[in-house]
């Protein structure tokens, strides 16, 4: 009795000792959720007042909204948050002599300059109500820390695939400067587009479109119903840095679909690992030590 009464507390206290294995999240897009792509700056004096605001806008659409930051390339003034991917994403969204803040909904121009808020906040209610499933994705990340592998199916017919292509975008939430770094006074900047692939739908021998290092494709099979993609990054991840895949035209700034995932890796280290180890051995001897032997 007193064995059987040590091994069900041992089995119980196992099954509350947190395991290495890395997880991820998986989410399915079922048409309805939007894409703001904002264009600021650090030296941007109305990005500082309306990029909180945007912040404030994502939280109250929660999951129907995603938002993502690009900044300009160099000119008159550098930006030090500019990357490749930024670049690639200014060249395909088209944007030439647009001013900051610029802002790009479902990949359609909605407007520059400081935008009222609440009118923008009714756009997106509006395109909410009328969006339709144009593109049903799914996606899922499993990361350690180091690196990420990204799964990724567009169950989308040959048809619809046709001219179009798969943009996964690394973003981060929140990205810190030291303080002066940005001329505008800012020190934290939400949702930076840090690196990017594009991948044609409806050509599996194309070379991908590279926003930065890192990239490798696993796996990119096609059927007449869908395609899927298996990819890594090799490339440090941070707590907050999460993906978004957009099925999108190749041709024209066109979003058919979007869905994010945030890339998540639990576990404990080796050295914790032992500590819960040597908590569970000294619990099980206190135990065979108070529980007297019932014979």
């Amino acid at each position: 009795m007193h064995s059987r009464t040590v091994s069900a507390i041992l089995l119980t206290l196992l099954l509350f000792i947190p395991s290495t294995q890395v997880l991820g999240k998986e989410e399915e897009d079922d048409g309805n959720v939007l894409l703001l792509e904002e264009l600021t700056a650090t030296w941007c004096v109305f990005c500082a007042q309306i990029d909180p605001q945007i912040v404030e806008l994502q939280e109250v659409h929660a999951q129907r909204l995603i938002t993502v930051t690009i900044h300009p390339p160099p000119g008159d003034v550098s930006d030090p948050l500019f990357n490749e991917a930024m670049r690639l994403r200014y060249q395909y969204l088209g944007i030439e002599a647009t001013r900051t803040p610029s802002f790009w909904l479902n990949g359609d121009f909605y407007g520059e300059g400081v935008v009222d808020v609440g009118e923008l906040s009714s756009q997106v209610m509006a395109e909410e109500a009328r969006s339709t499933s144009n593109s049903k994705m799914s996606m899922s990340s499993l990361t350690d820390g180091d690196s990420v592998t990204i799964s990724l199916q567009v169950l989308e017919t040959d048809g619809n695939r046709n001219d179009t292509r798969v943009t996964i975008m690394m973003v981060e939430n929140i990205v810190e400067l030291r303080k002066g770094l940005a001329s505008n006074g800012q020190t934290i900047f939400n949702n930076v587009l840090l690196n990017s692939i594009s991948i044609e739908l409806d050509d599996e021998e194309s070379e991908p479109e590279l926003g930065g290092i890192g990239w490798t494709i696993n796996k990119n099979i096609h059927s007449p119903n869908g395609v899927e993609i298996e990819l890594e990054c090799n490339q440090t991840m941070d707590d907050d840095v999460f993906f978004i895949a957009i099925h999108e035209s190749i041709n024209e700034s066109t979003t058919f679909g979007v869905v994010d995932t945030m890339a998540t890796a639990q576990g404990v280290d080796e050295e914790s690992g032992l500590w819960v180890w040597a908590i569970v051995a000294s619990f099980a001897f206190g135990i065979i030590i108070v529980i007297p032997n019932k014979k």
